[in-house]
């Protein structure tokens, strides 16, 4: 994909968002649980036989660290649209390698991508924080994880 593809797909996950709250726009991109937990990583992940995604939440993160990684992740179920089992920087590989996309591809084409992919999510959470009342809504959701009991159903 080049930069101006890039931006504009980027454009369009941000316009469906636009003048939702965030827990409609969580409800919109299916997910439904936000957890905060002492873990590694973050990222969203597909349960199994439903459509459904859970964030993770480093508690050890900055809030500034923490509000980055929501927005990153909201980005990553992209992904996951119903009309494609490829997401965008998957599709762009599988045209170049064929129907053996999985069996030809190396670490080195694999680890781009995924680059790739990270660094459109990141400047994605940066648009999508600045975004109608994003910062907030996710902040507030952010202090109330991390004043309870560390998960929240959205329903």
């Amino acid at each position: 994909m080049a930069g101006q593809e890039h931006l504009e797909l980027m454009e369009r996950y941000l316009v469906e968002l636009a003048g939702k709250s965030v827990i409609e726009q969580l409800k919109l991109r299916r997910i439904r649980i936000i957890a905060m937990r002492k873990v590694s990583f973050c990222s969203p992940f597909l349960k199994i036989g439903k459509p459904l995604f859970e964030i993770w939440i480093k508690q050890d993160d900055s809030l500034e660290e923490q509000k980055m990684s929501f927005g990153h992740e909201i980005c990553h179920t992209f992904d996951f649209n119903v009309k494609s089992v490829f997401h965008p920087f998957e599709e762009r590989i599988h045209r170049l390698l064929g129907e053996d996309f999985y069996a030809k591809k190396d670490d080195y084409v694999w680890s781009e991508i995924e680059k790739e992919e990270e660094d459109f999510c990141e400047e994605f959470a940066r648009r999508w924080l600045n975004q109608d009342n994003n910062e907030k809504g996710t902040e507030a959701l952010i202090k109330a994880l991390a004043a309870g009991k560390r998960v929240l159903r959205i329903k």
